[in-house]
């Protein structure tokens, strides 16, 4: 007779007491089931199996669902099959940077698309964003930049084979900038095959487990099957590092300048605000929350929540706040303010408000004659002052370095709280900052796993914080806040 075991059993302690069962009606005269016994260390070694079976069955079905998956490329899976959004890469900071001369020239001094400055220990790269020049009789000129590094993988084969997958070389991907040429022709990036018929040269792309590049292709029916040879650019980088520069501190030139002459021109660069706007690459955790809220957002521009989510879909964008005449009465009918918090604070970049103008205009567009303004977000600085008491046997720098990290995270514009919104808003949505807020942070700030807070008095703010409704609080510094 065959040893049955139930399947509902499916871990160790279920499988032993299973286990016995079954020995037991098998064979009736065992009833020895010391640990000593020989047969128990085999009842022990089945169920440790089965114990390791059912750990990696429950992992297998975990990874096919968006609330339990874990690693990065079967979330990739689950999120492009089933929902059509893409699990974002890492974001490039964006910053204006100004080129100047000592004095005007006759010709013009040619800034190419691409041109790369770094920061004063050149371990921060920048690369101008379109071509541009210092027109003759000027000194200086702004262009827009990013954090990212333009990358070619050449001769790639291509063998006209259904659905190939091509893997670039360089790690970081940043999204939305892949383009192949295919014996010297142009393919189009799309969304998906949806609409691509067999002789549709089109491809998609995803991202692996490493940050790399995939690039997909047709099947035949539904888009092309490339068959050559063919090189990729594309741009990698990107990450919140970039957002730390401080002001004045890219200021190296690379390569040299050229005036329309190709005489080489002394040219200097700066910044005169910090980047903003750079992400790591999005966590799964992350996606959890934003696919739905992707599925449910507008694919035109109508109604002020479709400002608000459309924009906040541009990188390096964390809050947006927009208001109407509805919304506030010194606006004009029939025109839309849209307010932006870049990542990370600070103040919206002339190519950050660029992209937010061109997703309305290009992307999700503006419907009707509504015609809309973009402006950078104001702030509310709010700079905690006062002492904090730890528990007994908790070190006080410890317990510094976790009231600072939780604050920290509390402030972060894109950090929401256990209904899904955002901690941290606008007055508008938010009018009042509760330092009950600051108070519960600090309190349940955990060392080790363990809550490391008695007490704590705050000197400031004294009270609650009126925010006025175009404004967004921001964290000050927080030396003021002491351990005691």
């Amino acid at each position: 007779m065959a040893i049955e075991i139930s399947m509902i059993s499916r871990d160790y302690d279920d499988y032993i007491e299973q286990l016995q069962i079954a020995a037991t009606a098998e064979f009736p005269e065992w009833t020895d089931f010391n640990k000593s016994n020989i047969g128990y260390i085999y009842l022990e070694l089945l169920a440790a199996q089965g114990d390791q079976n059912s750990y990696y069955l429950n992992s297998f079905i975990a990874e096919t669902f968006l609330p339990t998956v874990r690693r990065r490329e079967n979330a990739i899976k689950i999120l492009e099959g089933r929902m059509n959004y893409q699990l974002g890469s890492p974001k490039a900071a964006v910053v204006d940077l100004t080129f100047e001369i000592a004095a005007p020239i006759a010709n013009d001094v040619i800034i190419p698309e691409g041109y790369q400055v770094t920061s004063e220990d050149g371990l921060t790269i920048f690369e101008t964003v379109e071509d541009s020049q210092i027109d003759a009789g000027n000194t200086s000129v702004i262009v827009g930049g990013r954090n990212w590094i333009s990358q070619t993988d050449p001769n790639i084969d291509f063998d006209n084979s259904e659905n190939q997958e091509i893997t670039l070389s360089e790690n970081d991907y940043i999204d939305d900038t892949a383009e192949v040429e295919i014996n010297s022709i142009a393919w189009v990036l799309v969304d998906d095959f949806t609409e691509s018929g067999p002789t549709d040269k089109h491809f998609k792309m995803s991202a692996n487990n490493d940050l790399q590049g995939v690039m997909i292709f047709g099947d035949g029916i539904r888009g092309e099957k490339p068959n050559g040879t063919g090189d990729a650019t594309y741009k990698t980088g990107g990450g919140k590092a970039a957002n730390g520069v401080q002001p004045g501190e890219i200021n190296t030139i690379t390569d040299p300048i050229l005036d329309t002459l190709s005489n080489q021109i002394d040219v200097t660069v700066t910044n005169i605000l910090s980047p903003s706007g750079g992400e790591e690459a999005e966590t799964i955790d992350q996606a959890r929350i934003d696919a739905p809220k992707q599925k449910r957002s507008s694919e035109r521009t109508v109604s002020i929540p479709d400002y608000e989510t459309n924009a906040e879909e541009v990188a390096g964008v964390a809050r947006v706040l927009s208001l109407g005449k509805t919304e506030d009465a010194s606006i004009p009918v029939g025109e839309v303010l849209s307010i932006i918090t870049p990542v990370g604070g600070g103040v919206a970049s002339a190519q950050l408000l660029s992209d937010v103008e061109n997703m309305y205009l290009n992307i999700k567009k503006v419907m009707g004659s509504s015609e809309f303004t973009t402006i950078t977000a104001t702030y509310e600085t709010i700079t905690p002052v006062g002492s904090i008491t730890p528990k007994t046997n908790f070190n006080s720098t410890a317990v510094k370095t976790a009231v600072d990290a939780a604050i920290t995270d509390y402030f972060d514009y894109e950090s929401l709280d256990d209904k899904n919104e955002p901690n941290i808003n606008y007055g508008f949505k938010k009018p009042i900052f509760y330092i009950s807020s600051l108070v519960d942070i600090i309190m349940n700030v955990k060392v080790d796993g363990l809550k490391a807070v008695d007490n704590v008095t705050l000197s400031s703010p004294v009270g609650n914080v009126a925010i006025s409704d175009r404004v967004i609080p921001e964290l000050g510094s927080l030396a003021g806040l002491v351990v005691i």
